[in-house]
């Protein structure tokens, strides 16, 4: 991949709206794909701090702009991390504990939990969800075969002498005498399954080529990038939806276009997050 240079470019309202539109929708689709019991589909409404959306220039292009998306969606349940158009990373909020009593709290819940799943059903579930995700899961076991570990309650969640945790944690790692040297041993793919409901919990891509999936591409960059922010606030709700779909005929069609937000969304989340600069 070519290097990208790290000076900022500025986004206007209808570029954000438009990527941060594209995004939710990619991600609704990996977190049902995941396994994830949604109410309805998440929407600008629903981003939280932190959310963003990256626009960059191709060093040696005359200054190209990529239209593949790179960002990320943070929502009260899941989080999504694009990497060049693609969903690299996921995971579920809950079960990201940030201290030693949320990481006590989760493990006793988890603990009640019998797992549907042993070692082996673990891998067959993840390779399920993948290629429901769209991932090249032959490739990827043709090249490697994951190493899995059955979490288990103590201070050390792989501790030998622990009560068993629904929870497996799965790496696909690059084997010595892999074409690619400088990449021995490091992790092409790695996934947390959760056995009492058999959904992906969380996974991380690093290997771009294991995606069968076009990338999340803007189609129309320079006409959205153009577009004074006033002109986009006059806009009318089914107006604003027209530039999402003009963007984004690639979007997995997994659900009706309810995902895509509406204007009152939008508004809402202009004084929260997808609006801020």
């Amino acid at each position: 991949m070519q290097p990208i240079s790290i000076t900022p470019i500025s986004i206007n309202l209808a570029y954000r709206f438009v990527a941060f539109s594209m995004m939710l929708q990619g991600a609704n689709f990996v977190a049902r794909q995941a396994g994830m019991n949604l109410e309805g589909p998440a929407t600008l409404a629903d981003l939280r701090p932190r959310s963003h959306v990256l626009l960059l220039r191709v060093q040696g292009t005359n200054g190209l702009v990529s239209t593949n998306l790179t960002g990320s969606i943070r929502t009260p349940k899941f989080f999504v991390g694009y990497d060049w158009g693609q969903p690299a990373n996921f995971w579920q909020r809950g079960f990201q504990p940030d201290s030693e009593d949320a990481i006590r709290a989760l493990n006793a819940r988890l603990s009640a939990l019998p797992s549907l799943v042993d070692t082996n059903g673990a891998v067959q579930v993840a390779v399920e969800r993948f290629k429901a995700l769209g991932i090249d899961t032959t490739s990827l076991q043709a090249r490697c075969a994951p190493t899995v570990i059955q979490d288990r309650l103590g201070t050390d969640p792989h501790h030998l002498d622990g009560i068993k945790l629904p929870l497996f944690e799965l790496e696909w790692r690059v084997p010595y005498g892999d074409r690619s040297p400088d990449r021995h041993g490091s992790v092409l793919v790695a996934a947390t399954v959760l056995g009492a409901t058999r959904e992906l919990i969380g996974y991380h891509i690093m290997d771009q080529a294991l995606f069968l999936r076009p990338p999340l591409r803007i189609l129309n960059a320079e006409r959205l990038l153009s577009m004074p922010d006033a002109s986009f606030e006059a806009l009318s709700e089914a107006q604003r939806s027209n530039l999402v779909f003009e963007a984004s005929p690639q979007l997995p069609r997994s659900s009706p276009p309810a995902d895509v937000p509406s204007a009152a969304s939008a508004r809402a989340g202009a004084t929260n997050t997808w609006g801020r600069p």
